[in-house]
């Protein structure tokens, strides 16, 4: 028997994360304006996680039980990212666009592009999985991990609907 060893892509740096106010249609982003989170995010960021019920299915005339999968919720990471305190007071400022952009309350979708460069233009047929969001609060936080860490902001995302996996962008 011959050992085949799939092809893989690095993860590390290789996860284009991006907030979008609206989706072109119900099935697809165009690649109109978003914000780029990537370079944003803190790198210990865990991103979208499904959590899915499981339940028992007992029969009367059995006495095994077997199990069921029910509902499927998923959970955002909190978000870490950067921005400059001393220059909130500019709007616009490129540093301060995710902060800017998430303002609590604004909803939109998270699209997370896995096996994509942050810094790589996007094309049509990319694909993407997207979450509806709704923006929580901003906490500043005051210090980091180390000497060398930057300011940061902590917010949760709520995901308020059906997510779209593997969706491709749309020119």
């Amino acid at each position: 028997m011959t050992l085949t060893i799939p092809e893989s892509a690095i993860a590390e740096g290789n996860v284009y994360g991006v907030y979008v106010p609206t989706l072109a249609t119900d099935s697809a982003a165009t690649l109109i304006a978003g914000i780029n989170l990537s370079n944003f995010l803190m790198p210990d960021w865990d991103g979208a996680t499904p959590n899915q019920n499981t339940g028992e299915d007992r029969r009367f005339s059995s006495r095994q039980t077997w199990a069921k999968f029910g509902r499927t919720s998923w959970e955002i990471a909190p978000l870490v990212y950067t921005y400059l305190p001393q220059q909130l007071g500019t709007p616009g400022h490129a540093a301060n666009k995710v902060y800017e952009g998430l303002a609590p309350g604004n909803k939109g979708w998270l699209g997370l592009g896995y096996g994509i460069l942050p810094t790589k233009t996007l094309a049509a047929n990319d694909i993407f999985d997207f979450f509806p969001v709704e923006c929580g609060v901003q906490g500043k936080q005051a210090r980091g991990q180390d000497e060398f860490s930057p300011l940061t902001v902590t917010q949760r995302l709520i995901v308020t609907g059906p997510a779209r996996l593997d969706r491709k962008l749309v020119a």
